[in-house]
């Protein structure tokens, strides 16, 4: 996740931002200002605060006779940072509108309905091509955004009085909710491009809205709601009172209101925007913001959404990006999609959710789970398969066992209940994740080139409908407030932003979306995740014709109380957005009906420009939707490179003492086979289905999972998720590349070619300039890395504000890489089964110690610098690992990463359960240990040592010949055939098994 708020100028923000906003947004309904003028409603609102007084504290004066005025406020207000002068707002309105002037607002409010102020003074320039989630376009041709700024109403039109019974309510059908069709009071087309900002009412002639779900009742919205965790229509939990239509509709701010009381005091600090940001948004709509429309741009423009401090260091992914026919759809999107040949594509992307699962870890990672599912699902594909990057505190540590358990238990128990296979990954332990976990998701999927689906809203007229799990207070402000913050020791309060997740809901929205996508139901669709609704509706829009209209009290709720604000910040799982067009709904609808899945028609794509929402028939949003979508504030934050990191650098391991004896060689060995980072992680991977939908071909511990695609043809896709922070801590650049170096190694070690990736960029606070040159200096090396190596950037995300206080985690970039099977039936895995055959070593050995596992393990130290980065010896290793596996010359292959030649052995004589009898070249201590990259251990088959040979030296890649297979232990000679040790794999195993699941015990 991503941020905390900026620092605003001339405010203490050190605080951490608390749910005190939640209280803020709901006290429109109490302000007095927006009450009638009647004495008897004056001293009612004086009795509730008299009532409300605590024990020994005088009640506040009552005011001066008048006309009503805002309520004394508990402390000394905040003053509203200068607005400018570029503001259209008239100089006089800043000052606020006489008592007389706001009266006859509000009556005419009621008779004409809000009509928004608009500016007409310069406006500020916004960089366009952001949205949330994916990382932004880039490398493609400039195109206009949608509605820039201010425009004026096109028409006037007149509509419905708001009221109790009238204008935008639906009225619920007699017999049982949930059972479709309904029809609603008014009249009236959605709106076009020939009139303004109006709630959406179907003409007589037009086909009704529809839904599958429980609606709403008249007046309050309180009717029937499925319960919670549900999936499909089921009797209300419970219904709430009617409320008093003038308390309650009079309580909201609409437009109108908006640009009737401009000084008007909004929590948007609280909401994560600096005091600059909110400037900004009242020059864009000539006005103060509504509550709804605060709520939008808190969300849209946080650092999880907008990206605004990493945008001018992601577009080199563009830039740079190598020249491919296999790119389908890169950056911008949901997830990218990539090219694999017999017209199947694969979509693929790695997402975090890192501090939801800290402060719950079964809901946090459950729903990290699914919301990287979701992501896959509306790009058109089939998900099959996920993995994760998990990295906690210390194995040891206190809050490690809390977090641990709960996080795998819920990887493992959202995705084994969708029934997608859980394929690979990695965990690490380290100091630097205390109180700070790392939980990155990845998710694949599979579909036909064309059933690519897109994140567009086109079409004048076209419906849009949310389906899926209803709307309720779970995860309200998660991406703004929880996901833009570091930790604190206050960090537990934040529970109510973590959402609830109900993987049976979203296994019914699998299935659904994908028979919606077989018969051409829809023309754009979207997930509901960070910033839910704001976010769909802003992005739909911005990227189709331009223009929307949404009716917000149709949207199905968990919870009635629910008010606007809080609608569009929940970020309740489980949820789609669909553009349909109007012939199509009611086959949308049926098939939504079968599947249990509630659906409900919101409101229409317009070609106005704008993004309008109505609430109970008055205008609560008006904005142009590219400004929040794509045009957020873009910052180039301070640069510096770490005050330690010169010491860092300067304390290498070679002062560590090495073990020199065999003895010592012995236990060294033992020792790293057993640490946290190198043990086996079976007691984590066995509460993961590996092999549920029957095309798994391999999965962890294998270097990467493999996927079977094409049953005919035997096509596969390979992935593989790395990352080392301790490597990212001593050189960012070199960090960055290492990371994807062993990723792309991994995946043809399986005999897969490389074709793209995807990464999730885990660093501290942008505010910190250390911090943000260790990003720009990662994000520049694995550009350029991936240029190289010809594999594209095809999306991501940018975790920041990975921190406890003012300590930021290493810099942990985890980096996902996609390669290609022709056939997976030759694929090679890690295992020695072979008895027999020769061991060689492939690629090139130095003295590299700089981050080792080593020195981590034995001494506890992290000094110097990382292996040397070589990515022509990496793309010479690949070509042999892919070429010696489509000949059949291998029968086993395992990289050489963390922890050397030594952990190598160790797992891939324990995953055959056969041993090895090594000879050593050079010094023993080097050649077991050393992290250098490009290097592979293979078993080569019996008689194919020439070629293999052959191949090695056409590609220049180095060839040693280590030993052969057989036996019951791992047994190392020198070159003198001296036995320097003699481990039995009964030995090996004990140690490499026993630390994780006695940890857990």
């Amino acid at each position: 996740m991503s941020e905390q708020r900026p620092e605003s100028s001339g405010r203490d923000t050190s605080d951490e931002p608390s749910m005190e906003w939640l209280g803020a947004l709901k006290s429109d309904a109490d302000d007095p200002e927006l009450q009638p003028v009647d004495p008897a409603v004056t001293q009612a609102f004086e009795a509730i605060l008299e009532e409300e007084q605590p024990p020994g504290i005088p009640p506040a004066p009552a005011p001066a006779p008048g006309p009503v005025q805002g309520p004394p406020p508990a402390a000394e207000p905040e003053v509203l940072p200068p607005v400018p002068e570029a503001l259209s707002t008239p100089p006089e309105a800043l000052s606020g509108p006489p008592p007389q002037e706001f009266t006859r607002a509000l009556a005419e409010e009621r008779t004409t309905g809000p009509q928004p102020v608009r500016g007409t003074g310069p406006q500020p320039t916004y960089e366009p091509g952001f949205g949330s989630g994916p990382q932004p376009a880039y490398g493609t041709d400039p195109q206009a955004p949608f509605g820039t700024g201010p425009q004026p109403a096109v028409g006037t039109g007149q509509r419905p009085l708001p009221g109790l019974d009238t204008g935008a309510l639906p009225v619920v059908p007699s017999g049982d909710p949930g059972t479709g069709q309904f029809t609603r009071a008014g009249s009236g087309p959605f709106p076009s491009g020939d009139s303004g900002p109006q709630p959406a009412l179907p003409a007589p002639n037009q086909p009704p809205l529809y839904g599958t779900g429980p609606l709403p009742a008249i007046g309050s919205g309180t009717g029937p709601q499925p319960a919670i965790g549900g999936t499909g229509p089921q009797p209300a939990v419970e219904s709430a009172p009617e409320l008093e239509a003038p308390a309650f509709e009079l309580g909201t701010d609409t437009v109108a209101i908006a640009a009737a009381t401009p000084d008007r005091p909004q929590p948007y600090v609280e909401l994560g925007m600096n005091d600059e940001e909110y400037r900004r948004v009242r020059s864009i709509l000539g006005r103060r913001p509504t509550s709804a429309e605060l709520a939008i741009y808190s969300v849209m423009w946080s650092e999880h959404c907008s990206y605004k401090s990493s945008k001018v260091h992601l577009r080199q992914f563009g830039d740079k990006a190598p020249q491919t026919d296999a790119l389908l759809v890169g950056m911008g999107e949901n997830a990218g999609v990539v090219d694999v040949g017999h017209g199947w594509a694969v979509t693929f992307k790695v997402e975090s959710h890192n501090h939801p699962s800290y402060v719950e870890p079964h809901q946090g990672a459950a729903t990290g789970v699914g919301g990287i599912v979701r992501d896959i699902m509306s790009m058109g594909a089939r998900p099959v398969a996920v993995m994760d990057s998990l990295r906690f505190g210390p194995a040891d540590a206190p809050d490690t066992h809390r977090v641990l358990p709960g996080v795998v238990a819920g990887i493992g128990g959202y995705g084994n209940s969708l029934g997608i296979p859980n394929i690979g990954g990695e965990t690490v332990f380290d100091a630097c994740y205390a109180q700070n976990p790392l939980v990155n998701a990845l998710c694949v999927g599979v579909l036909k080139h064309e059933d690519i689906k897109r994140a567009v809203a086109p079409g004048p007229g076209n419906r849009v409908i949310l389906f899926g799990a209803l709307t309720g207070p779970d995860g309200i402000g998660g991406a703004s407030v929880l996901a833009s913050a570091t930790f604190d020791e206050e960090s537990q309060q934040k529970r109510p932003s973590v959402q609830v997740g109900d993987p049976f809901m979203e296994k019914l929205l699998i299935e659904c979306c994908l028979e919606l996508f077989r018969e051409d139901l829809v023309v754009g669709i979207q997930d509901l995740g960070a910033a839910g609704v704001s976010c769909a509706t802003t992005e739909l829009a911005a990227a189709g014709t331009g223009g929307m209209h949404v009716e917000l009290d149709l949207v199905p709720l968990r919870d009635a109380t629910l008010r606007p604000e809080e609608i569009l910040m929940s970020e309740s799982q489980e949820r789609m957005m669909a553009v349909v067009a109007p012939d199509k709904v009611d086959r949308f609808m049926e098939i939504c009906g079968r599947w249990e899945i509630p659906a409900t028609v919101i409101g229409a794509v317009t070609d106005t420009g704008r993004l309008v929402m109505t609430w109970r028939g008055d205008t609560i949003v008006d904005i142009p939707p590219g400004t929040a979508a794509d045009e957020g504030p873009v910052y180039e934050r301070p640069l510096a490179p770490p005050h330690d990191l010169g010491t860092l650098q300067s304390d290498t391991p070679g002062r560590l003492t090495r073990p020199s004896t065999g003895e010592e060689l012995r236990r060294t060995v033992l020792w790293l086979a057993s640490s946290p980072n190198l043990a086996s992680k079976t007691w984590v991977t066995s509460q993961y289905d590996r092999y549920v939908l029957g095309n798994t071909v391999m999965a962890m511990p294998e270097n990467s999972g493999v996927v079977r695609i094409d049953d005919e043809s035997g096509l596969g896709v390979a992935i593989s998720l790395d990352g080392n922070g301790r490597y990212t801590r001593l050189d960012p650049y070199a960090g960055a590349q290492l990371a994807l170096s062993e990723a792309y190694r991994n995946v043809a070690a399986t005999g897969a070619r490389p074709l793209a990736v995807t990464n999730c960029l885990n660093f501290g606070s942008p505010e910190d300039p250390g911090v943000m040159w260790q990003f720009a200096r990662a994000v520049e090396g694995l550009a350029d890395a991936c240029q190289y190596l010809g594999v594209p950037v095809t999306g991501g995300n940018v975790s920041f504000y990975n921190q406890t206080g003012t300590t930021p985690i290493n810099p942990t970039p985890v980096i996902g890489v996609l390669g290609v099977h022709d056939d997976v039936r030759r694929r090679v895995n890690m295992a020695l089964t072979s008895d027999g055959a020769t061991i060689a070593l492939l690629g090139e050995t130095r003295e590299e110690f700089g981050g080792s596992e080593w020195a981590h393990v034995v001494y506890g130290h992290l000094g110097g610098l990382p292996p040397l980065v070589d990515l022509a010896a990496e793309r010479a290793l690949a070509s042999v690992l892919v070429t010696a596996a489509r000949d059949g010359l291998i029968t086993a292959a395992h990289d050489l990463s963390d922890g050397g030649l030594s952990q190598t052995l160790v797992e891939a004589c324990l995953r055959g359960g056969l041993g090895a009898r090594i000879t050593l070249p050079g010094d023993p201590f080097v050649t077991l240990f050393s992290e250098s990259v490009a290097r592979a251990m293979v078993a080569v088959r019996p008689g194919a040592e020439a070629r293999l040979a052959a191949l090695c030296e056409q590609a220049g890649v180095p060839v040693t010949q280590l030993g052969i297979t057989g036996g019951d232990s791992l047994q190392v000679s020198g070159t003198d055939q001296r036995e320097i040790f003699n481990i039995p794999l009964a030995e090996l195993r004990e140690a490499h098994e026993r630390m994780l699941p006695s940890y857990a015990d």
